[in-house]
C-alpha cells in the first residue's frame, strides 16, 4: 500500500514537471495537490488537441452537491457594497472575414453564471453573452437560463421544420407549412386544431365583380359579392391538412346562407341578396 502511494506520488510530480517544461507560461504559477486533487493556480492555454476529462462511477446527476469534472469558480465573498460576484467566463473565440473592410474580425461569446442578489432568496442565472458587432469589446446577452427553468431571450426563438414546441407534455405547437400553425393535444398526438394564416390572400371566383378585403386570410376574412348571389372563395396557399370547418355571417340583409361545397382549397356561399357582405370563419383540424 506504501509503496503504491509512493508511485502515485512520484507519477504526479512527474506529470507536473512535465507540464511546466513543455509550458514555460506556466512556469512561476502554483500546483498544489490537496486531497488527491491536483489544483492549479493561474491561466492555462490548451492548444492543439481537445482537453478531456473523464469521471468513473459517476451514474447520475445528483440534485445535490454534483460531481464535478470542471469547476469554474469565484470564491470570493459578496458584500453589501459588492452584492454579486459572478464566475468567470467560459470564453469562445473565432475569426470571420470582413469583406468590405478586407480584414480578419475575431469574435467572441461566453458563458457566465450572475448570482442574483436579494432581500430574501439568492438565485442564480446562467448567462450566454456575445460581443457585438464591430467587436469592440461590448457585449448583448443572447440568453439567461434561471435556475427555476425559465429561459429568456431578447430575439426571436427560431424551431426547425416541423419540430414542436411542447409545454411538459401537455400540448404543444408546430408548423408543418408556411402559414400553417397547428396546436396538438399532447405528445400523444390524437387531438388537435390547425390556423392556416397561408403565404397569400384568398381570392373569389363567380362572385360577379366581387372583391376580397384587405387583410383578409384563410381563417379570417370578409368578401363582398357585386352582381352575384353565390361566391366560390379560394384559399391562399397552403391549402389546409383536413378539410376545415367554416361559418359565414352575412352583414347587411338578414337571410338564409349556407355553404354548399368546401373542401381543403376553398368553399362555396350561397345567398339570396346580391350585394350582401359576409365575413367567414374558418379552422381545421390537425390530426
Amino acid at each position: 500500500m506504501h509503496r503504491l502511494l509512493v508511485r502515485r506520488i512520484v507519477l504526479v510530480l512527474v506529470l507536473v514537471l512535465g507540464f511546466c517544461l513543455a509550458s514555460p507560461g506556466a512556469q512561476g504559477q502554483f500546483w498544489v495537490l490537496v486531497n488527491g486533487a491536483l489544483n492549479y493556480t493561474g491561466p492555462v492555454n490548451v492548444t492543439g488537441s481537445p482537453l478531456t476529462t473523464t469521471l468513473d462511477g459517476i451514474v447520475t446527476g445528483p440534485q445535490t452537491a454534483p460531481s464535478g469534472s470542471i469547476i469554474i469558480q469565484n470564491t470570493t465573498p459578496a458584500t453589501s457594497g459588492v452584492p454579486q460576484q459572478y464566475s468567470p467566463g467560459l470564453v469562445f473565440a473565432g475569426t470571420a472575414y470582413d469583406v468590405d473592410d478586407a480584414v480578419s474580425r475575431t469574435t467572441h461569446c461566453y458563458l457566465t453564471l450572475r448570482p442574483i442578489n436579494a432581500a430574501v432568496t439568492v438565485t442564480s442565472q446562467l448567462q450566454v453573452m456575445c460581443e457585438n458587432s464591430p467587436f469592440t469589446g461590448t457585449y448583448t446577452q443572447v440568453f439567461a437560463l434561471k435556475d427555476n427553468g425559465q429561459l429568456t431571450t431578447p430575439g426571436s426563438i427560431v424551431a426547425g421544420v416541423s419540430s414542436t414546441l411542447q409545454f411538459n407534455g401537455r400540448a404543444l405547437m408546430r408548423s408543418t407549412a408556411d402559414g400553417l400553425m397547428q396546436f396538438v393535444q399532447n405528445s400523444g398526438i390524437t387531438v388537435g386544431a390547425e390556423l392556416n394564416v397561408g403565404t397569400a390572400a384568398p381570392t373569389v371566383t363567380s362572385c360577379g365583380t366581387g372583391a376580397v378585403t384587405a387583410h383578409s386570410n384563410n381563417t379570417f376574412g370578409e368578401i363582398t359579392p357585386t352582381g352575384a348571389t353565390a361566391c366560390t372563395v379560394t384559399f391562399g396557399a397552403p391549402a389546409w391538412t383536413f378539410q376545415p370547418f367554416c361559418t359565414v355571417t352575412m352583414e347587411g340583409t338578414a337571410e338564409v346562407v349556407r355553404i354548399s361545397a368546401i373542401s381543403t382549397t376553398a368553399f362555396t356561399v350561397n345567398f339570396a341578396t346580391s350585394g350582401n357582405k359576409f365575413m367567414y370563419h374558418c379552422g381545421g383540424g390537425a390530426i
